[in-house]
């Protein structure tokens, strides 16, 4: 995968749109969830700090399952990712194409017994594995309590989540329980989650998220604190 330099929007939005353990995306609830999704965004469309259209995704799905995202940049094909279930609606597979329809990423999902989460793996453009995410327990569409392994070089990770009122915390630690980083996701009185900020050392990350009447989220910001003050660098804004 080192070898082949992909578009870097392509790129953004990959790991903006799969599911990853850790990160956050809109499509997670309607792919870990699906039966219980009521609203499914068609399209999305996002904007650098200039407010200039950077990529559109658009958005496919099957009897409520979401099948596949298109994404496109100046009016190019710029990759895409499909969506496989197994007989009972659980989420089996997401396989990430470049714009030549060449397998850059595949992930495979297995759940436990009692429908849950329980596994991630992820394989490169070589179909080697990478990463094995191990899931003891969810929080909603969250991770609240796993392992990760980083295969090629033995790295691990932790997380945790804790729960308050209105907030989740979500702490990744290294194999010996030493803070990595932190996630805390903020919720308003509906349980909607309206804020994600993510703390690692010095860096400061965070995106705010908007919704309508119908409490559909609309738009969502990504923001990075230089110098004290925080920029906006990407915005997304959905159509249903």
């Amino acid at each position: 995968m080192k070898a082949i330099i992909y578009s870097t929007l392509f790129f953004t939005a990959m790991s903006l749109f799969s599911y990853t353990p850790g990160k956050w995306s809109h499509t997670d609830s309607i792919l870990i969830f699906p039966n219980k999704t009521k609203d499914l965004p068609l399209r999305e469309k996002v904007y650098d700090e200039n407010n200039s259209l950077v990529l559109t995704s658009n958005l496919k799905y099957k009897d409520g399952f979401l099948i596949s995202e298109e994404f496109f940049s100046s009016n190019q094909k710029d990759g895409s990712i499909a969506y496989q279930y197994d007989k009972n609606g659980k989420l089996l597979k997401e396989i990430t194409l470049d714009a030549n329809e060449k397998m850059i990423e595949i992930k495979e999902f297995a759940f436990n017994s009692k429908g849950n989460l329980s596994k991630i793996k992820t394989f490169n453009s070589e179909k080697k594995l990478f990463q094995e995410a191990t899931i003891y327990a969810m929080n909603s569409e969250m991770i609240s309590s796993a392992d990760i392994i980083w295969t090629e070089t033995k790295d691990k990770e932790k997380y945790s989540l804790v729960t308050k009122p209105n907030l989740k915390i979500l702490s990744i630690l290294d194999e010996k329980k030493k803070p990595i980083a932190k996630i805390e996701n903020k919720f308003d009185a509906k349980g909607k989650i309206i804020e994600r900020l993510y703390l690692q050392g010095n860096i400061q990350r965070k995106n705010l998220l908007e919704y309508d009447k119908q409490d559909r989220l609309v738009e969502f910001t990504f923001h990075v604190k230089q110098d004290g003050k925080w920029k906006l660098v990407k915005t997304h804004k959905l159509s249903y």
